[in-house]
């Protein structure tokens, strides 16, 4: 569960997205002018990137990260953000980032599965299921981790437990989630010699899809 000021820093990004979009279609307001800084606020600095990233300006966002994290080296969010925002672009820089946030913080289980999806990403698929077990050590309520160590274990060819550890530990709704994304139809998840009905029978919740 998210805390009060969390929550509250949530509700103030949302509000100022809502802001930029308004100012925008009246005439195309930037975020600097919709969030103007103290150049030595490093919060604030890491507010304006979260929202540049809501708004596709993924560059730009990793530029306010970088001086978020000059004036708070210690923030473990921010090196958090400033990896999602590398995902995409540069995996090695996302892992490296991510592999600080998880130094200052040993607690943030999002950020290790961010950094297995990354892992995955470059086929380190050790380094990516151990990342994954590790952030549902630390959350084990989060379906979506469950997921994509479903997808780890799919990358390794352990089709077998892909099936019964992962989707299994999740609910009906999530596991035909996890279905669809990785094939539309149970025997399309792991193909021969894993067909629907020896999938029902290393994982019975499937009878019920």
């Amino acid at each position: 569960m998210k805390s009060p000021e969390a929550l509250w820093t949530l509700c103030l990004l949302v509000l100022a997205l809502l802001l930029i979009i308004i100012f925008r279609h009246r005439r195309k307001t930037t975020p600097e002018e919709a969030m103007p800084l103290d150049s030595e606020n490093g919060e604030a600095f890491e507010q304006r990137g979260n929202v540049r990233m809501l708004v596709g300006e993924v560059e730009k966002a990793i530029l306010d990260y970088d001086e978020a994290i000059r004036l708070l080296p210690e923030n473990a969010m921010t090196y958090y953000y400033r990896g999602v925002a590398w995902l995409k672009k540069d995996k090695a820089k996302c892992i490296s980032d991510l592999s600080e946030a998880v130094r200052l913080n040993p607690e943030l289980g999002i950020a290790f599965w961010t950094r297995s999806v990354a892992r995955l990403g470059t086929k380190d698929y050790d380094g990516a299921m151990e990342d994954s077990d590790r952030a549902i050590e630390l959350e084990p309520m989060e379906g979506r981790y469950y997921r994509h160590r479903a997808l780890v274990w799919k990358a390794k060819k352990d089709y077998a437990k892909a099936i019964s550890r992962e989707l299994a530990n999740v609910g009906v709704d999530t596991t035909i989630y996890a279905i669809g994304q990785i094939g539309r139809k149970v025997d399309s998840f792991c193909g021969p010699p894993y067909t629907a009905e020896v999938l029902v029978a290393i994982c019975p919740r499937l009878k019920r899809l």
